[in-house]
């Protein structure tokens, strides 16, 4: 009997139409096993396998058979679960509850009461689960170029790789299985390119899903870290390396978008290293520092989900274009929103700092004064926020206090003017010169000061204030001086002999 491939139904293997001389039997066992091949996607299919390998190691010291599943089968797979402190302890429950249902042999209402207690019970004290470490996808811009691979076995273009699987959102397999011909490139500004994903976990029927990224070149030069220059660059690659490959610019389906020197498809490990090279150049540690996170085969769907999350993209954006069918998005851009909102905080923080400035300086202080003190002041949160402010922060906070120091001699004048204008002009009186300093003494000593800002500029008694920083105005408003007071040696200087 000719042998059957896994691609190949069994009427297509004996040509067009013609009935293989097979068995009912057989053409029965086979229609089913190709059934039941495809429940599972090829991806997961290792990691259900690895479940029921597990229930039965757990079970077999026991005695127990899995089925048909009773509450001392579930009660002791739970306990060897909790002993061993297994994670995916609620995926081996569901899986062999799931077997259990196919199997024909459902969970009764009081076996559900146990499982959803066992599951409870596993669950409890652990903690969450190690996650995917992402990258800075702001940095992947510095990542070496070239065409060589970063390890043995590894794509060429590496940088192009990790670049495009960040922007379009791909797994690890995903990503080693794209195809060049599934790559669409519109050359018309402002340039566009689509990869079309024909496998992927949430597409069970392969129709496949087409994303579009645009250039973020501002029309300059191209930029390492545009998407469309990147796959662009890749495509240029592959025509070089393996032109034979390409017939009237359009490349063979077998071609892989990101291969090998060879020319094969890379492994699902030589991608995860490839991650892993590209976290060391950027100087990155491949897992947290509390274990909780890790450079994984899932890093690049996280670093361009957060990535784009923070570049302004829209979360319902993000999720279609990472083929989110769920709620699942906001898990991977929790980061990300949270480092947005603190970054808002903090321009608020700073645009506070800024409005405390200008009326602590509009209430205590001088024309004069303030130049001194609003200099000081801008210098000492520059000094304390550093790398945090802008330079168009630092020029809107120059030009805000250069307009408030404008101001306050305009007030004054206008002040003086309009005092001046009410009364009456004396043709008689003598022209008057530069006015005297202004004095007042304290009410309780024998000290006399000099005016720095008093009832000659404002009304307000509460800013009136001595160079010595004396807030007569609050004590009362002092009184005039005479001649037995001696000289404040803050105010008079000169006096003092300094």
């Amino acid at each position: 009997m000719p042998a059957l491939r896994r691609d190949q139904p069994p009427r297509q293997a004996y040509g067009q139409g013609s009935v293989p001389d097979l068995s009912t039997e057989q053409l029965r066992d086979h229609a089913l096993h190709e059934l039941d091949m495809d429940v599972y996607s090829a991806s997961n299919s290792h990691a259900v396998k690895a479940r029921r390998q597990t229930i039965l190691k757990l079970l077999s010291p026991w005695s127990i058979a899995p089925l048909p599943a009773t509450h001392d089968s579930l009660r002791m797979l739970g306990a060897a679960l909790k002993a061993g402190r297994y994670r995916s302890a609620a995926n081996v429950l569901s899986q062999y509850k799931v077997d259990c249902e196919r199997a024909g042999q459902p969970f009764c209402s009081s076996l559900l009461r146990t499982y959803s207690d066992v599951s409870r019970s596993c669950r409890r004290g652990l903690g969450p689960g190690r996650q995917a470490m992402p990258l800075p996808l702001e940095r992947m811009g510095e990542l070496p170029g070239g065409e060589a691979p970063w390890v043995k076995d590894g794509p060429i273009g590496p940088r192009n790789a990790v670049i495009c699987g960040a922007f379009w959102l791909l797994r690890e397999t995903e990503l080693a299985g794209a195809r060049a011909s599934l790559v669409t490139i519109c050359a018309e500004p402002p340039p566009t390119a689509g990869l079309t994903l024909p496998a992927s976990k949430a597409d069970q029927e392969g129709i496949g899903a087409t994303r579009h990224h645009g250039c973020l070149c501002g029309g300059g030069a191209p930029q390492p870290l545009c998407p469309v220059h990147a796959i662009w660059d890749q495509m240029l690659l592959l025509r070089r390396r393996f032109g034979a490959q390409f017939a009237n610019d359009v490349a063979s389906d077998s071609l892989p978008l990101f291969p090998t020197i060879g020319g094969k498809a890379a492994s699902k490990n030589a991608m995860v290293q490839t991650l892993l090279r590209a976290a060391s150049f950027l100087g990155i540690a491949p897992e947290s520092a509390d274990g909780s996170q890790h450079i994984s085969g899932h890093s690049l769907r996280t670093s361009g989900a957060q990535g784009l999350s923070r570049m302004g993209m829209d979360t319902w954006a993000i999720q279609l274009l990472g083929r989110w069918g769920s709620t699942t998005v906001q898990r991977y851009i929790r980061d990300a929103a949270s480092s947005a909102e603190a970054a808002r905080a903090r321009r608020h923080a700073l645009t506070r700092s800024l409005q405390n400035l200008r009326e602590d300086a509009r209430r205590d202080h001088t024309a004069e004064e303030l130049r001194t003190t609003a200099a000081l002041e801008v210098e000492r949160c520059f000094s304390n926020f550093g790398p945090r402010l802008t330079a168009e922060i630092r020029e809107q906070w120059r030009a805000d206090l250069q307009e408030m120091l404008a101001a306050r001699p305009a007030e004054k004048q206008a002040r003086s003017s309009s005092s001046s204008s009410s009364a009456p002009a004396d043709p008689e009186a003598p022209a008057e010169g530069p006015p005297a300093p202004q004095e007042v003494a304290s009410i309780h000593s024998k000290l006399k000061h000099r005016v720095l800002f008093g009832p000659g500029d404002s009304l307000d008694a509460s800013l009136w204030i001595t160079v010595c920083g004396w807030r007569f105005g609050r004590a009362g408003g002092g009184r005039q001086p005479n001649e037995a007071d001696s000289g404040c040696t803050k105010c008079f200087p000169s006096a003092a002999g300094i």
